[in-house]
C-alpha cells in the first residue's frame, strides 16, 4: 500500500480554513493512514480527564466526531485539501456493542463512485466496540465547488436565455425576475433545497440560513458580485428585499450576470428612495417631528470604575486608563467558582470587571432613611439617590427650587427617568430563607426613580425602565420627549448598574458573552466578548431657551433622539442592522443636523465579533444617505476603559461625550489597535479615536462655501433585547455676558452638612477646586451666588466674607489649620435663630446687604436663620457654577457577611439530569418524551463551532437517544447491543445565546423498537434535527477486526500538512 500519513493537528488545521472550529474536547484524532482512495485507519486518542468527564456517556461524542471528521483523509489522500470537505447527514445502520475505550482505531471504507462509507471502531486487539454502515456525505465546501460554480453559471445563462424574449414594457420587473433567479440559483446550490420551494418573501431562517451555510452564501455571492458585507444576510432577511438590495447597490454586476443592458434599465427603472434623491435640506427638514426647542443638559454627575465623580472619570479616559480588575474580595471570593476553562460546568471562566468603589457606603439619614431600611434597598437605589442629589447641585439648585416656579408657591413638574435591569441584592435574602433565616432585601426597581420623587417632592412622571443596554439612553429619550410634551419643565434621567451577586458572572459564563481575557476589544480584532461594568450616572435636563434665561450652566444641547426595536432578526440576541440605521436616521432627521458636520460617535462598540460590524453598517448606511465623503468622523467606545456598563452604558457614554465638548478634547478608545478585520473602515466614514488630541470644529464645504460647525456628537446605545436608541449632542455656545474678572465688591460664601466630617471635607473639595482649571473663568460672585441659592442649608455651617477668589483660598487653607476669619455654628445648639418671614426683619437684612454689612448676614445664617438670597440680586443674576457638590458619609449598610457565604450556594454541578444530553422525562400518557435545555457552555457545543455557531455535533443525537431508550426501557449500559436504522441528520442544533429546549420523543414500534425524533418548537414552527429507529438487540459477541494487517498493510510514511 504506497500509503500517506496526515498528522491530526493538520486536520484541524484545514477545517478551521472552511469554518469548522473543533476545540480540544472535540479533537480526537491522532493520525490518519490513507491506504488508498477508499479506504483508511485513523487513531483516535483522547485524554483520561475527557474521558472520564463524558463517563455517563455509552457513545463518546470525542470519540464518535472524530471517527466521522477522519473521512477528511480521503480529500487529503486525493490531493484535494481546500475543496472537498463533506459532513454527514444519514447513516444506514448504527450497531452498538458497547463503550470505546479512550484510545480506538476507526476503520474507514467508502463504497466505489459514492458518498457513502462504514466506519468500524475497535482497540488495539481488534475489538469492535461500534459499527456504522453506510454512512451519507455531502460537500460542505469541497470537490463540487467548481463544479457547482460552473452550474451555477450554465443556469443563470439558461435564465437570461429564458426571459429574453419579453417585452421591454417593464424593465425593473424584468431585472428583478432575473435578480431572483439568478440568487435562487445560489441559494438552492448551498442550501442543497430545490429551488422552485424558495420562496422570496419567506425568512432566511425558515431555511436554515442562520446555521452552518451563512459564510458558503457569502463566498459564493462575493464570488458573484464582489466584495459584500459580512453582514448583508443580517441586514436582508428574505430572498425578495437581497434582489432589491443588489439591483440598487450592483446594478451593473447584475446587468452584467443576468446579459441585461445596464443603461437601459437605470433609464427606465431607476430603482431609488424617495429619500435619496431629495436635496440634504429637503431631508433633513422636512418632518414634521423638528421641535423648535432643544433640551439643554445643565447638571451632570456619576461614579464609575476606579471615579468617584466625572472628574476623575475624564482624568482616567482622557490618560486612557484601563478600568478593568478582578472581582473585589469585598463582593464574594470569586476564587471559590473561577475556572478559565469555558466549559467547566458550575463555574465562571470571567473573573474581571469595572467596579464602583464604596458600592456599600450610603448616608441614610441625609434622606431621612433609617438603617435599616438602609440595608434592606437595593444599593441601585441608594446609588442612584445620592447620584441624582448631586446632579441638582451640580446644576446650581435645591429640590425646593427646582420643584417650584421661582418667587412663588406654583408648582413645576419635575420629572425622573431611570434605567436599571440588575435586581440581585435579594438574591443573599434567598441564600438565607433556604437555610432556614429569614432575611428581606428588596428587589423592585420601580423604587429607583420613585424614592428620589418622594424625596425631592417631584409630581411629574418617576419611571425606572429596563431594556437592557439601552437603558439609560432610552430614560434620556423619554425624559426629552415628556419636557417636549409638556409632561414636565425639568426631569432628572440616567442610569445606574452593580453587579452584586455571583449569579451575574454565571450568566455570563453560561452564555459565553464575556471576555475570555478581561478586556472590551471595542472595534479591535480578537473581541470575543464584553467586560461588565458598574456605573450610575445622571444628568438634569430642561428647554434650552428657560435654560438661557435662567442663567444655567449648559453642557450641551440636545437636539434630536430616537427609540425603536430591531423586529424579529436570525436570532434574539442577534443585532439588526436596518433598525440600527433607522433609529440613528430618525435622530437625526429629527435633529436637523448635516451628518457631515457630526465628528464623534461614541459607539455601543461593546467588543464582539458580530455586534461591533453590524454597527458600523448601520452607522455608515445612515451617513451615507447624506454624504459619501470617508473618514471625516471619529468613534469610538468608554466601554474599553470601564467595562460595559449596561443599564448605564448610556450615560456613561453621554458623560463622556459631554465632557469632551468641555474641553475640546478627544479621548482614546482602547484595545483596538489592530481593527477587527470584518469591518470596512476603509469606506466607512469613521475613524477609530486611538489619541487624546484636540477636538476641532469641523469646516463643511456646501455648495462651494466652506461653513464651520459647532462640536456635534451622537451616541448609540443597543439593547439585547432589540431595543435601539440614539441621541444627537451638540456644544453650546455661551453667550452669557458676565463678569469673568472679580470686582472689589465682598461676597458671602456658604457652606454647610449634616456632620462636621462632611462639612471639612467640603472645605477641603472647594479648595482644591479652587486651583483647578474649572475655576479659571468663574467670578467669586458666580461662586457666592450658587453656594447660597444652590445648596440646602444644613445644621453644620460655615462661612467667609471675601473679596477675592485668592482671599477665599487663603481663608479656607486658615480655616483647616484652626486660624483666620470665618462664622461657624452648629443649629441645633444655637439659640440665636431669627425669624425672617416677618417682612420688616426682610428689609432689614436687605438693607445690611445692599450696604456691605456681609458679616452681619453671615452670623445670622450660621446661627440658623433662613435668608432669601436670591432676592438680594433682583432681575441680573449671576450665572450659576458646576462647584464641587456634597461628600456622602460612606456609612457600610449591606447584608451580613455570613449571608454572602458562597458555601451556601447550590453547586450546579449537583444539579439532577438523568444525562449530561438528557435533562428532564416529561413524557404524558399519549406519548414518551423528554426534554434538554442547553445554553451553549457545554463543551459539545462550545468546542463545536462551525461558521462561528456553537453547533452540537451530530453523533450526539445518537447518544441523546440511546440514553432516552435506556431510561424509558430500564435498561443499562452494559445491556448492549443496541442498533440504529435510518438515520436522517436533518437541522443542525446551534445556541445563540439563552436557553435552548429541544425535546426527544420515542413512539413504540413493538416492545424492544422505537422510533425517534429530536427537535425543537414542539408546535407548528418545529424543526427538525434528527430523526430514525432504534431497537435493543438480543446479547451477541462484539465482532473482531483484522486490525494488525490493516495497520500493517498502511505502514505509511509521514506527510506534514
Amino acid at each position: 500500500c504506497n500509503a500517506q500519513r496526515i498528522e491530526g493537528s493538520s486536520i484541524y488545521d484545514l477545517f478551521d480554513k472552511v469554518g469548522i472550529k473543533y476545540g480540544e474536547s472535540q479533537r480526537g484524532i491522532k493520525y490518519i493512514l490513507c491506504g488508498g482512495k477508499n479506504e483508511l485507519l485513523a487513531r483516535i486518542e483522547i485524554s483520561e480527564s475527557l474521558y472520564n468527564e463524558k463517563s455517563q456517556y455509552t457513545l463518546n461524542p470525542c470519540i464518535m466526531d472524530s471517527a466521522l471528521q477522519s473521512v477528511i483523509g480521503f480529500s487529503v489522500y486525493n490531493e484535494d485539501k481546500s475543496s472537498s470537505l463533506k459532513l454527514p447527514f444519514m447513516i444506514d445502520r448504527v450497531k452498538v456493542y458497547g463503550k470505546c475505550p479512550k484510545e480506538v482505531w476507526a476503520y474507514v471504507t467508502a463504497s466505489e463512485g459514492s458518498d457513502k462509507v462504514s466506519v468500524r471502531l475497535c482497540d488495539d486487539n481488534g475489538t469492535e466496540y461500534v459499527e456504522m454502515f453506510g454512512v451519507y456525505y455531502r460537500t460542505f465546501s469541497g470537490s463540487d465547488e467548481t463544479e457547482a460554480h460552473q452550474e451555477l453559471q450554465t443556469d443563470s445563462h439558461s435564465v437570461v436565455e429564458a426571459h429574453g424574449q419579453q417585452t421591454d414594457d417593464d424593465n425593473s420587473e424584468r431585472l428583478y425576475g432575473l435578480t431572483l433567479n439568478l440568487l435562487k440559483d445560489i441559494f438552492s446550490k448551498v442550501l442543497k433545497f430545490p429551488k422552485e420551494e424558495l420562496e422570496e418573501d419567506v425568512l432566511f431562517e425558515k431555511y436554515g440560513i442562520d446555521s452552518i451555510l451563512i459564510m458558503n452564501l457569502n463566498d459564493y455571492l462575493e464570488e458573484k458580485f464582489g466584495n459584500i458585507s459580512k453582514t448583508l444576510l443580517f441586514e436582508y432577511q428574505n430572498l425578495k428585499d437581497l434582489t432589491w438590495y443588489f439591483i440598487d447597490n450592483y446594478r451593473d454586476k447584475v446587468c452584467e450576470l443576468t446579459n441585461e443592458n445596464s443603461a437601459d434599465t437605470k433609464l427606465s427603472a431607476p430603482i431609488q428612495k424617495e429619500s435619496e434623491s431629495k436635496s440634504l435640506r429637503v431631508m433633513l427638514n422636512d418632518s414634521n417631528e423638528i421641535c423648535d426647542d432643544e433640551i439643554a443638559v445643565i447638571g451632570l454627575s456619576g461614579k464609575y470604575a476606579k471615579a468617584d465623580s466625572v472628574e476623575e472619570y475624564w482624568n482616567n479616559i482622557k490618560n486612557g486608563v484601563d478600568c478593568i480588575s478582578e472581582i473585589p474580595q469585598s463582593r464574594w471570593d470569586y476564587k471559590k467558582y473561577f475556572n478559565p476553562d469555558k466549559d467547566n460546568q458550575g463555574t465562571t471562566y470571567t473573573k474581571w470587571g469595572g467596579f464602583l468603589n464604596n458600592v456599600d457606603g450610603f448616608e441614610p439619614l441625609f434622606f431621612n432613611i433609617s438603617p435599616r431600611d438602609a440595608v434592606i434597598m437595593d444599593p441601585q437605589e441608594r446609588l442612584f439617590m445620592e447620584c441624582a442629589y448631586s446632579t441638582l447641585e451640580d446644576a446650581g439648585y435645591t429640590r425646593k427650587e427646582l420643584g417650584y416656579a421661582p418667587g412663588s408657591e406654583v408648582r413645576r413638574n419635575v420629572g425622573v427617568y431611570v434605567g436599571v435591569m440588575n435586581e440581585e441584592y435579594h438574591l443573599y435574602a434567598a441564600q438565607e430563607q433556604n437555610k432556614g433565616n429569614i432575611k428581606v432585601l428588596s428587589g423592585n426597581i420601580s423604587q429607583v426613580a420613585n424614592r428620589f420623587s418622594y424625596f425631592c417632592d417631584f409630581h411629574g412622571p418617576s419611571l425606572s425602565l429596563d431594556t437592557m443596554c439601552s437603558s439609560s439612553l432610552v430614560a434620556i429619550h423619554l425624559a426629552c420627549q415628556a419636557i417636549k410634551n409638556g409632561d414636565c419643565e425639568m426631569a432628572i434621567a440616567g442610569g445606574v448598574n452593580v453587579m452584586v451577586h455571583p449569579n451575574k458572572y454565571f450568566v455570563l459564563a453560561s452564555g459565553k458573552f464575556a471576555s475570555t481575557n478581561g478586556k472590551c476589544m471595542s472595534f479591535g480584532e480578537g473581541g470575543d466578548g464584553y467586560v461588565p461594568g458598574e456605573g450610575v450616572g445622571a444628568v438634569l435636563l430642561k428647554s434650552k431657551k428657560q435654560a438661557v434665561a435662567d442663567g444655567d450652566h449648559i453642557y450641551g444641547i440636545i437636539r434630536g433622539s430616537s427609540v425603536n426595536h430591531g423586529g424579529k432578526t436570525n436570532g434574539y440576541t442577534v443585532p439588526n442592522p436596518h433598525a440600527q440605521e433607522s433609529v440613528i436616521s430618525r435622530a437625526i432627521k429629527q435633529s436637523g443636523v448635516n451628518p457631515r458636520a457630526i465628528s464623534y460617535i461614541e459607539a455601543h462598540g461593546t467588543g464582539t465579533s458580530l455586534g461591533d460590524p453590524i454597527e458600523i453598517t448601520a452607522l455608515s448606511r445612515a451617513f451615507g444617505k447624506y454624504t459619501n465623503d470617508k473618514h471625516f468622523c471619529k468613534i469610538g467606545s468608554v466601554k474599553s476603559n470601564i467595562g460595559h456598563c449596561e443599564s448605564a452604558a448610556g450615560i456613561a457614554g453621554i458623560t463622556k461625550i459631554l465632557l469632551q465638548m468641555k474641553y475640546k478634547k478627544l479621548v482614546p478608545s482602547l484595545h483596538s489597535a489592530q481593527l477587527n478585520p470584518n469591518i470596512d473602515f476603509e469606506n466607512s466614514p469613521f475613524v477609530v479615536e486611538h489619541e487624546y488630541e484636540n477636538w476641532k470644529r469641523p469646516i463643511v464645504n456646501e455648495n462651494g462655501t466652506e461653513k464651520q460647525y459647532p462640536l456635534i456628537a451622537g451616541v448609540s446605545a443597543f439593547g439585547a433585547g432589540g431595543t435601539n436608541a440614539h441621541i444627537i449632542i451638540e456644544e453650546y455656545s455661551d453667550d452669557f455676558v458676565s463678569d469673568k474678572t472679580d470686582s472689589n465688591s465682598e461676597q458671602i460664601i456658604l457652606l454647610s452638612a449634616r456632620k462636621e466630617k462632611q462639612l471639612n471635607q467640603m472645605v477641603d473639595n472647594l479648595a482644591k477646586w479652587l486651583s483647578s482649571y474649572e475655576a479659571e473663568n468663574v467670578s467669586l460672585q458666580s461662586i457666592a451666588y450658587t453656594l447660597q441659592v444652590g445648596r440646602e442649608s444644613l445644621d453644620e455651617r460655615l462661612a467667609f466674607v471675601v473679596g477675592s477668589r485668592d482671599e477665599l483660598k487663603d481663608a479656607l487653607e486658615k480655616y483647616k489649620h484652626g486660624s483666620g476669619s470665618f462664622y461657624r455654628a452648629t443649629v441645633k445648639d444655637s439659640s440665636a435663630v431669627i425669624d425672617l418671614d416677618d417682612e420688616d426683619m426682610q428689609a432689614v437684612v436687605k438693607k445690611w446687604y445692599d450696604s456691605g454689612k456681609y458679616s452681619k448676614i453671615a452670623k445670622l445664617w450660621v446661627d440658623g436663620s433662613q435668608i432669601n438670597w436670591s432676592s438680594f440680586y433682583g432681575e441680573n443674576k449671576p450665572q450659576r457654577v458646576s462647584l464641587p457638590t456634597y461628600p456622602f458619609a460612606e456609612e457600610r449598610y449591606w447584608i451580613s457577611k455570613e449571608a454572602i457565604d458562597l458555601d451556601t450556594m447550590v453547586d450546579s454541578n449537583k444539579l439532577s439530569y438523568i444525562h449530561p444530553l438528557i435533562h428532564k422525562n416529561v413524557s404524558d400518557f399519549f406519548e414518551q418524551k423528554y426534554v434538554s435545555e442547553f445554553d451553549g457552555s457545554e463543551s459539545v457545543f462550545a468546542d463545536h463551532i462551525v461558521n462561528n455557531k456553537k453547533t452540537l455535533p451530530a453523533v450526539c443525537y445518537l447518544e441523546m437517544v440511546r440514553a432516552a431508550f435506556a431510561e424509558a426501557m430500564n435498561i443499562g449500559e452494559q445491556d448492549c447491543p443496541f442498533e440504529f436504522k435510518d438515520v436522517a441528520w436533518l437541522n443542525p442544533l446551534t445556541v445563540n445565546g439563552g436557553q435552548q429546549k429541544v425535546y426527544t420523543v420515542l413512539t413504540a414500534v413493538n416492545d424492544s423498537a422505537a422510533k425517534f425524533e429530536i427537535f425543537e418548537n414542539a408546535d407548528e414552527n418545529k424543526l427538525l434535527h434528527s430523526r430514525g429507529t432504534i431497537s435493543k438487540q438480543s446479547g451477541e459477541d462484539n465482532p473482531i477486526c483484522k486490525i494488525t494487517e490493516i495497520t500493517e498493510k498502511c505502514n505509511a510514511q509521514r506527510i506534514e500538512g
